[in-house]
């Protein structure tokens, strides 16, 4: 295994320990004898690394039949996007591409 995998295994053992401890995330670390600054680096790095894993396409249906409709609305995690009907579709899934 790589220096760099074993480090995330590391990381991500004592992150769910601590989880698992009810000390502060600066408490935990003194007791294990952790730097604070690299628990709170790998907790971020893991999380954000966790988010981009969970995040998943779904199918969409485009009708043809678009004259009463005025804008494409786009749910993507906690934002929403609203554009014309008539924004070019291969910015659309550029955009969606580039936000996932």
């Amino acid at each position: 295994m790589s220096q760099f995998a074993d480090k995330v295994i590391f990381w991500q053992q004592h992150i769910e320990q601590w989880k698992h401890s009810e000390l502060t995330q600066k408490s935990y670390c003194h007791a294990q004898e952790l730097s604070y600054a690299q628990f709170k680096y790998w907790s971020a790095r893991l999380r954000a690394k966790a988010s981009v894993n969970d995040v998943q396409l779904l199918p969409v249906q485009i009708s043809t039949n678009i004259a009463t409709q005025s804008n494409i609305c786009l749910h993507l995690l906690s934002c929403r996007i609203e554009l014309p009907v008539y924004t070019d579709t291969a910015y659309v899934r550029d955009l969606v591409q580039a936000l996932s």
